[in-house]
C-alpha cells in the first residue's frame, strides 16, 4: 500500500496501462503537457548517463553533476525517483529484468541521503513503454508498478509519459513521442532529453545489457564521485561473428523489441556491443583486471569521463 496517486494511497497496483492513464485524468493531464515542454539535445557537460540496464543516483551538492539522464526507450521504462525536500534524485533505465532489486536500491539510496527518512514525500516519474509494442510495453510497466506497490515506503507518482500518452502516429506508423529525459539536479527541472555522449565504455555496457541477467548495474558513487563501470561477467552471445557480419536490416529486426521505430544509432550500438563480446568474451578476466571496476573522474577540462590509471 505505497503508490499514491493524485494525493490517494492506492490498495492495488494499476492492472494495466490503459486503466491506469484513464482513472488518474490529473496524473495524465500533466504528462500530455510534460511532452509539450521542447526536448533538449544535451552534451557532456554535467551530464551523468545512464544506459539500459543501470541506475545512478546523486543529489544537488554533487559538483560533477548537473543532468542526469538516459534516453533510447521505446518499450522499456526510464524511472526518475526524487526527493522533493532534499533534492537526492535515482535514475534508472528498466528493460523488466532485476526490477525488484533497483526500486529497493534507489529508493534506499534517496532516502540515505534524506538522512534515513523518505517522511512520504519521495515523487516517482516513469517514461517511456509507448502504446503499440503492447505487449512488451505492458510487461515491463506492470513490473515496475508492481514492485514500487510491494515497498513499504510510500511514493508519490505525478508524472507518467506511457502508453498512448507517448505514442503519435508518423507516416502511418505509431512512434514513441518521447525517447529520453533528463533530470537537472540542482533545481529538480525535468525535461524530454536526448544526448549527444553516452558515457565511456558504450560497446561495453551494451555487451553486459545483451548477453547476461545480471542485476541492473549501478554506475556512480555518489560518495566519490566517480563513475564506476564493473566489475562484471557475461557468456557473449553464440555466432556473435556471425551477428556481426549481418545487413544493419537483420539486426534491427531481431536484436530489438520495437525494431521499425528504433533510433538511428541503434545498430551501430550493437555493432560495439558485438565488437566487444568478441575482443573480451570473459571481461572479468581482460578488462576486470583483479576483479577491479573501471573508475572514471571529471575531466574538469572538457568536462567528460577521464579513466583512473591504477
Amino acid at each position: 500500500m505505497v503508490l499514491v496517486f493524485n494525493g490517494v494511497v492506492q490498495n492495488a497496483p494499476p492492472p494495466n496501462l490503459h486503466a491506469f492513464l484513464q482513472t488518474n485524468p490529473e496524473i495524465r493531464e500533466q504528462s500530455e503537457k510534460f511532452l509539450e515542454i521542447p526536448t533538449k539535445t544535451v552534451g557532456p557537460h554535467g551530464l551523468l548517463y545512464v544506459h539500459q540496464g543501470e541506475l545512478a543516483v546523486t543529489e544537488p551538492n554533487d559538483s560533477n553533476v548537473e543532468v542526469l539522464g538516459s534516453d533510447d526507450a521505446t518499450t522499456c521504462i526510464i524511472a526518475v525517483l526524487r526527493h522533493p525536500v532534499c533534492g537526492a534524485v535515482a535514475l534508472s533505465h528498466m528493460d523488466g529484468g532485476g526490477v525488484a532489486d533497483c526500486v529497493a536500491r534507489m529508493i534506499e539510496s534517496v532516502k540515505q541521503i534524506a538522512g534515513g527518512s523518505s517522511d512520504g514525500k519521495m515523487e516517482l516519474q516513469v517514461f517511456g513503454a509507448f502504446g503499440y509494442a503492447q505487449n512488451f510495453s505492458e510487461t515491463v510497466f506492470a513490473s515496475v508498478m508492481i514492485t514500487f506497490h510491494k515497498h513499504p515506503e510510500k511514493v508519490n507518482v505525478t508524472l507518467a509519459c506511457v502508453g498512448d500518452i507517448n505514442t503519435t502516429v508518423k507516416d502511418g506508423k505509431h512512434w514513441p513521442s518521447l525517447y529520453g529525459v533528463g533530470i537537472n539536479v540542482k533545481t529538480g527541472e525535468l525535461f524530454p532529453a536526448v544526448y549527444k555522449d553516452r558515457g565511456p565504455d558504450e560497446g561495453l555496457r551494451h555487451a553486459r545489457q545483451l548477453c547476461s541477467k545480471l542485476r541492473m548495474m549501478e554506475v556512480y558513487n555518489n560518495e566519490t564521485r566517480m563513475l564506476k563501470i564493473g566489475p562484471f561477467d557475461y557468456s557473449p552471445l553464440d555466432d556473435a561473428e556471425m551477428w556481426l557480419n549481418l545487413p544493419d536490416e537483420v539486426i534491427l529486426r531481431y536484436m530489438s523489441t520495437s525494431p521499425e521505430v528504433e533510433p538511428p544509432h541503434f545498430v551501430s550500438q550493437i555493432r560495439k556491443a558485438l565488437k566487444c563480446m568478441l575482443d573480451h568474451p570473459s571481461p572479468i578476466n581482460t578488462i576486470f583486471k583483479f576483479n577491479k571496476p573501471r573508475c572514471y573522474v571529471r575531466d574538469e577540462t572538457n568536462n567528460g569521463w577521464v579513466l583512473v590509471k591504477k
